[in-house]
């Protein structure tokens, strides 16, 4: 006797294993396939069989069993028979029981149908008789096979049915009407034919969502080639037909630490050391790419101050470089879309824990740029768009399924490839180290990211570990107890000139205090121990808006910082005729450091260009940031300390007109409120953590973040600006300067202060609660980028997003107003947009179309200059009054 056993879909997986993919008999451009590919085990009754069957040459059974197809709740199987078989002879059994035949079965083939359960194990035996020379020999021919669990109808794919040029690379996304059940993507099957040839793929299935199924082929599709994605559906077999792109050479991801030239990708682990001394145990020791003496030098500036360093910044942007300019359909752009499971560019989370493997939000700018000079370069900007965990660590992931076109996906470079592969005798010591950095980021994204990434799928891995940065209060804490320490400054009044009487400030007040220097030069002087020391005292001038409503005294007051650039001369009048001073509260402010001491005059670009001079200038000369931005800060805290105790009033009438007259009496009460605006609020989160007198702030269209910034405000003009001083710079060389511009900056920049607020607060005075926060920011913010607001907001607390939301955030919840009391019984905080004029999908806010074109198009003046905005700033600052929770109300309430 012989037994053939045939196996259909016999093979079982799981969606976190790789699947061996089948085409079925439906697939158009599969052959024969139930007929090629079942296994045979053929036992021999007689051998004479065996040498009959040799004589005659025959290479056919005279009984087959074949698998045809799946139906709903059905299988279909073809019975093949040789003329020889004697008529009646034939039986047919399923799981050993026995099935009815076709009335028609004879010579030649029959189709059966038959009755079986999704999900099913089933045994089919045919068994019958046949004449060989003048013998009756029994056959048996054995079919066992998997019935596939039936998928909902299909929805929408990726590729769409029928498409062309899909990329050799790219992953292929199912969306069912409903869930699949857990066995359906066992019964995937993927296969291609090339030049007549049929080639299959094994894959990875994972569900995305419920009803969502990811195929991630294990090999490149094949060129050129006709494929098709098959699975059981509800009616039967369905198919999802594409066909691939032609072949293409690679675009390599720009990686080589073997060139000593090279700086970027940055930033890259591959620069840390081993150091006991410092909080994380390693630092950076960055080494000045060689090339010519200006571009060395520059760098040499840039990299000293980042040597004492012990990791990289939270906030800085990641720098990576491409041979050749990416299509950018098929990069994330924004936060959202780089948290999707199949973006092809990851920045992982690697610490250990929950988050393990979990994707990190970013924006990504795409840089194709040609300086003055003729140099040309190809970057991706990534920006986190929440701060990286000080101590933490993470990947950053390019894959092949990003692309220049569909021919040519991004690939690792000649370096890269070599430490993507096995080790080898005598290789450079630069590719093991990178080898050995790579494989912890490729380890994690293998087993741990939602949808496993394998390491052949990608063109670039770095690991990133982060900067500590529990130490950066120090520096405010030391100022602020020096502060405390000593006599208030002195305030001396100047000239009082009155407001006219529709005005709903009363007058405006001019004079100057003593403000303490903790500067020598540009940056700190320092004592023995390292802490901040003042070195002198000098007359800064101050502006005082006192309201006409002088209802009770002490009054209400409000700290204003103004934007840049700008003045507290200018801005402190507007700021309390807009509403604060109708609600009844005081406005006083001063000028900052660096538009007070560096551009105090000109245009508006005049003053941005004397700033960047200066600041980058002091860079060059000193190898060190000037410390403008924390003086300023060390300024409010002795300037804070002074008010307490202001006496300005009462305002008299004399013969020159109002005079101050005081009468020894304060006039202001605790605790205070602030409004910072633009680069006031940019600075407000270096000054709240460490200022208890002031319990509710408002900032509007800040956020930080400087190196993000000037990336968002003017990114072509900083090229060319960098480019034309230093010719041998590419723009690859700017936009890494940048990122260690960051590095730099890390200690001033609020950003990195706000957690102290909210998440970590400090102990600068443990009776006084942290000040409540109302944030605003305006969509599509020119100046300021939504997502550094967005960034500050998550930074400080996480705070929610409070509605009616214009534009959701994917990394911060949201809560309807009217929203009170959210941080505890006293502390309120939340992010508010405003909406300009001229969004595409979100209407106007009323207040904003109400503007002037200029005005009312541009989110940065759209949030600060809209009535519902002033309305809901005083309401919040007066519901503080008397240190009750303030409340933030809908801005469309009147």
């Amino acid at each position: 006797m012989r037994e053939r056993i045939a196996r259909g879909s016999a093979r079982r997986a799981v969606t976190s294993r790789p699947l061996a993919a089948r085409p079925a008999a439906s697939d158009p451009v599969a052959s024969d396939r139930a007929t090629r590919r079942p296994g045979a085990l053929q036992r021999l009754a007689l051998p004479v069989l065996l040498l009959a069957a040799l004589a005659c040459g025959s290479s056919h059974e005279p009984l087959q069993l074949s698998l045809v197809g799946f139906g709903p709740g059905t299988v279909r199987v073809r019975i093949d028979l040789q003329s020889e078989v004697e008529p009646g002879s034939l039986a047919l059994r399923l799981d050993a029981a026995p099935v009815a035949l076709p009335a028609a079965a004879g010579p030649g083939s029959v189709t059966a149908e038959l009755a079986v359960p999704e999900g099913s194990h089933h045994r089919l035996s045919a068994s019958a008789r046949f004449r060989h020379d003048g013998l009756s020999l029994a056959q048996t021919a054995v079919l066992s096979f998997d019935v596939p669990t039936p998928a909902p109808p299909l929805l929408a794919s990726d590729p769409a049915p029928g498409a062309s040029r899909v990329p050799r690379t790219a992953w292929l996304r199912l969306d069912f009407a409903a869930p699949p059940a857990p066995a359906v993507p066992s019964g995937l099957q993927l296969g291609c034919v090339q030049d007549g040839r049929r080639v299959e793929r094994a894959a990875l299935v994972r569900f995305l969502a419920p009803a969502t199924l990811v195929v991630a082929p294990l090999e490149d599709l094949p060129p050129s080639a006709r494929c098709g994605l098959e699975w059981q559906g509800p009616t039967g077999r369905q198919s999802l037909p594409f066909e691939t792109a032609a072949a293409g050479t690679a675009v390599p991801v720009r990686y080589d630490r073997g060139d000593p030239t090279a700086v970027t990708p940055l930033p890259d682990d591959f620069w840390l050391v081993d150091d006991v001394s410092t909080p994380t145990g390693v630092r950076l020791a960055i080494p000045p790419p060689a090339g010519p003496p200006d571009r060395t030098e520059l760098f040499e500036a840039l990299l000293a101050g980042t040597r004492r360093l012990d990791g990289w910044s939270p906030l800085g942007p990641l720098v990576v470089e491409l041979a050749e300019a990416p299509d950018p359909t098929t990069l994330p752009r924004t936060a959202a879309e780089s948290l999707d499971p199949l973006a092809t560019v990851g920045l992982f989370d690697l610490a250990p824990g929950a988050a393990l493997g979990s994707r990190v939000p970013f924006q990504l700018q795409m840089r194709n740029d040609v300086t003055p000079s003729g140099r040309s370069s190809h970057s991706l900007l990534i920006l986190p768009a929440v701060p990286l965990a000080p101590g933490g660590r993470y990947g950053l992931v390019v894959t092949r399924r990003a692309l220049a076109s569909p021919e040519r996906p991004l690939g690792p470079s000649e370096f890269f490839a070599r430490a993507l592969a096995a080790p080898e005798a005598g290789e450079p010591a630069e590719v093991s180290r990178v080898r050995t950095l790579a494989q912890d980021v490729l380890d994690t994204i293998e087993s741990h990211a939602v949808l496993p990434i394998s390491r052949r799928d990608v063109a670039l891995a770095l690991r990133v570990s982060v900067r500590s940065t529990d130490a950066l209060p120090g520096d405010l804490l030391a100022i602020r107890s020096q502060v405390a320490a000593a006599p208030p400054p002195a305030f001396r009044v100047g000239e009082v000139t009155a407001e006219p009487a529709a005005s709903p400030v009363l007058a405006i007040v001019r004079g100057s205090w003593d403000a303490p220097d903790w500067r020598d030069g540009a940056n700190l002087a320092r004592d023995a121990a390292g802490a901040p020391r003042s070195t002198r005292s000098r007359p800064v001038s101050f502006t005082l808006a006192v309201p006409r409503a002088l209802a009770t005294l002490p009054m209400p007051l409000v700290l204003y910082q103004h934007g840049d650039p700008g003045s507290a001369e200018a801005e402190v009048p507007g700021a309390a005729r807009r509403g604060l001073a109708a609600a009844g509260f005081a406005v006083i402010g001063f000028t900052d450091v660096l538009n007070r001491e560096i551009a105090p005059v000109g245009s508006d670009q005049q003053r941005i260009e004397s700033q960047l001079s200066a600041v980058f200038g002091a860079l060059l000369a000193n190898h060190r940031l000037p410390d403008y931005w924390v003086e300023t800060h060390a300024e409010q805290l002795a300037f804070l300390r002074g008010l307490s105790g202001l006496d300005v009033l009462p305002l008299v009438q004399g013969p020159n007109g109002l005079a101050s007259q005081p009468d020894g009496v304060p006039d202001f009460a605790t605790p205070l409120a602030f409004l910072g605006v633009s680069e006031g609020a940019n600075g407000a989160p270096a000054l709240l953590p460490y200022a208890p007198e002031i319990g509710s702030a408002v900032l509007v269209a800040g956020g930080a973040r400087l190196a993000e910034v000037l990336l968002h405000q003017q990114p072509d003009a900083l090229l060319q600006q960098l480019a034309s001083l230093h010719p041998d710079l590419s723009p690859g060389d700017v936009w890494a300067g940048v990122s260690i511009f960051q590095q730099l900056f890390d200690a001033q920049d609020g950003h990195n202060h706000a957690r102290f607020l909210y998440r970590d607060p400090l102990a600068a005075d443990a009776s006084r609660r942290p000040a409540s926060v109302l944030l605003i920011e305006g969509i599509d913010d020119s100046l300021v980028p939504n997502a550094a607001t967005e960034s500050l907001a998550w930074a400080l607390g996480p705070i929610p997003l409070v509605g009616p939301v214009l534009r959701p955030v994917p990394f911060l919840g949201s809560v309807p107003a009217p929203l009170r009391a959210n941080l505890g019984p006293d502390t309120t905080a939340g992010l508010v947009q405003y909406a300009p004029t001229g969004l595409q999908g979100i209407p106007p806010t009323a207040g904003c179309a109400a503007l002037t074109p200029v005005s009312g198009s541009e989110g940065h003046y759209c949030a600060q200059r809209a009535v519902e905005s002033l309305r809901q700033q005083v309401t919040f600052l007066r519901s503080a009054l008397g240190g009750a929770a303030p409340v933030i109300v809908d801005p469309n309430s009147s």
